[in-house]
C-alpha cells in the first residue's frame, strides 16, 4: 500500500485554486488513473532546489505536479499524459505537457501571477 501525498498537498495550494483540483484528481482517479499530487506551494528555497523557475506558480500555490501510482513519470503512458492534459485544459487551466521541454506531470492555473 502507497501513501497518498495528494491532501498534504492540495491543502497547500491557494483556496480559490483548491475545488478545481479536486476535481480534477478525482475525475482522473474515477476513470481508473491512480493520480496524486506530489507538490504544491513550494518556498523559493524548495522552489530553487528542485530546478523551478524563478517566477514559477509553485511559489503561489497555483501549481501542482502529479505522479501516477506505481509508475515513474516516463513509465505512464503518454495518451494518459495527454489525455489528463486536455481534460486540465479544458477546465482552463495550463498543462506543462505543452512546456518546451514538456513537463507532462505539471497542472497550473492558466495564467500568469503579476508580482
Amino acid at each position: 500500500m502507497h501513501e497518498d501525498p495528494t491532501l498534504q498537498y492540495w491543502g497547500s495550494l491557494d483556496p480559490e485554486f483548491q475545488p478545481y483540483v479536486a476535481y480534477f484528481i478525482n475525475a482522473a482517479r474515477q476513470a481508473g488513473v491512480p493520480l496524486v499530487i506530489i507538490s504544491g506551494r513550494r518556498s523559493a528555497t524548495i522552489n530553487r532546489e528542485v530546478g523551478g523557475v524563478e517566477r514559477s506558480l509553485h511559489l503561489y500555490g497555483l501549481a501542482f505536479d502529479t505522479q501516477v501510482v506505481n509508475y515513474t513519470r516516463e513509465q505512464v503512458p503518454g495518451h494518459w499524459w495527454l489525455a489528463l492534459g486536455q481534460f486540465w485544459e479544458s477546465m482552463g487551466g495550463r498543462w506543462g505537457g505543452r512546456f518546451s521541454p514538456p513537463d507532462v506531470n505539471h497542472f497550473d492555473v492558466g495564467y500568469q501571477v503579476q508580482i
